[in-house]
C-alpha cells in the first residue's frame, strides 16, 4: 500500500521525498435556517525534491468522504471514497494531478444516483452481489488487500475483495480491466499466483513472532479490546487475516504447516450478547476469531485442525 518513495499521511508529514498536507478552512454553512460553521480540509500532495505541487484538491465537508490514499513509486494517486449518499468509488490521479477514472462500486444500481459524483475524466460502475449495503453507506473494502503493480510496462490498481474477486484499473487506459476477456486470464491468474505468495510471506512472518504475539493478544484480551498492540505487530496481524482468506480461496496447501503452527495462537473478541436464562439477564459472548479463520483454512485444504 505505502512505499519508499510516496507515503500518504493523514495530517502534515513528510517522509523525505513526498509530504501530504491537510489544512482545514473555517466556513460558515447554512441548513434549516440557521448558519454553522464547520472545518474544510484541503488536501495538498507535494514533491518536496523539486517544491512542486503534485495534486491539490479541496474536500467536502458533507459527501467528500475519502477513507484511504494510495500513492505509487510512478506518482499514482488512488483515493478511496466510503460513498454514504453517493456510491462508495475509487478515484485515480496520475502524477500531472488530473482526474482521470472514477469507478463507482456497489450492489445494485441506484436510481436515485443520477449523476456520478467527478469532476472530469471517465466514469464507470462496477457491481457485485456481495457488496453490503447499509445506512451508512456500501460496504466492500473491509479485508480487501489493495495495491500498485505493473503489466506488460502498464501500471495498474489491483483490489482483491474480501470474498476473492478483483477489481483492476488500467491506469494509463483509463478503464477498469474486463474480467470476461479471455486474453487477460493470464493477467489474473499471475495476480493470484502473487498473492499466494504474499500470503504464505505474511503467515511465515507471523510464525517467526508467534510468541510474542500470543503474549500481546493475552495481555489485550486480560485488559480490553481498546488496548492497541503495538503498531507493527498491529500492521502484521492485520495482513495475517487478509493471509488467511487468500489461502482459504484459493486451497493454498504449501499453507499447511504453517496452519498447524499458528492454531495454537488464541485471541478471544466480543462476539454480541446472549441471554442468560432464568433470571434472563444478558451476558457477552467470547469467540476466538482467528482460530476460526485458521481452522476454516485448513479445512480447505485439507488439514485435520486440534480443536
Amino acid at each position: 500500500m505505502y512505499n519508499q518513495r510516496y507515503r500518504p499521511f493523514s495530517q502534515t508529514s513528510d517522509n523525505g521525498h513526498w509530504c501530504l498536507k491537510v489544512a482545514f478552512l473555517s466556513i460558515e454553512i447554512q441548513q434549516h435556517g440557521e448558519t454553522y460553521p464547520v472545518q474544510e480540509p484541503w488536501f495538498t500532495l507535494e514533491d518536496t525534491i523539486t517544491k512542486k505541487v503534485v495534486w491539490s484538491r479541496k474536500g467536502n465537508w458533507r459527501i467528500d468522504d475519502a477513507h484511504a490514499l494510495f500513492v505509487s513509486d510512478d506518482g499514482w494517486s488512488v483515493i478511496r471514497f466510503h460513498g454514504i449518499s453517493t456510491y462508495s468509488r475509487l478515484l485515480a490521479i496520475p502524477p500531472e494531478g488530473n482526474d482521470v477514472l472514477t469507478v463507482g462500486i456497489t450492489g445494485f444500481v441506484r436510481p436515485y444516483v443520477t449523476d456520478p459524483p467527478i469532476k472530469e475524466g471517465k466514469w464507470e460502475l462496477w457491481l457485485d452481489e456481495h457488496v453490503e449495503d447499509s445506512t451508512a453507506g456500501d460496504s466492500w473494502s473491509y479485508r480487501a488487500r489493495f495495491r500498485f503493480c505493473t503489466w506488460s510496462s502498464n501500471p495498474l490498481f489491483v483490489s482483491r475483495t474480501r470474498w476473492g474477486r478483483y477489481l483492476v484499473l488500467d491506469l494509463n487506459g483509463e478503464r477498469v480491466v474486463d474480467e470476461q476477456d479471455v486474453t487477460r486470464c493470464v493477467l489474473f491468474d499471475a495476480l493470484r499466483s502473487e498473492d499466494g505468495n504474499w500470503a504464505l510471506e505474511i503467515l511465515r512472518e507471523a510464525r517467526g513472532c508467534k510468541d510474542e504475539l500470543q503474549v500481546a493478544l493475552a495481555a489485550q484480551d486480560r485488559a480490553d479490546e481498546s488496548t492497541a498492540l503495538p503498531k507493527q505487530l498491529a500492521e502484521l496481524w492485520d495482513r495475517v487475516f487478509n493471509a488467511l482468506l487468500i489461502v482459504r480461496q484459493d486451497r493454498i496447501a504449501a499453507a499447511a504447516p504453517l496452519l498447524e503452527e499458528l492454531q495454537a495462537i488464541s485471541n478471544l473478541g466480543f462476539g454480541g450478547f446472549v441471554e442468560v436464562t432464568p433470571v434472563k439477564n444478558f451476558g457477552s459472548r467470547f469467540v476466538d476469531l482467528f482460530r476460526e479463520y485458521v481452522h476454516l483454512a485448513m479445512l480447505r485444504i485439507g488439514v485435520r485442525a486440534c480443536y
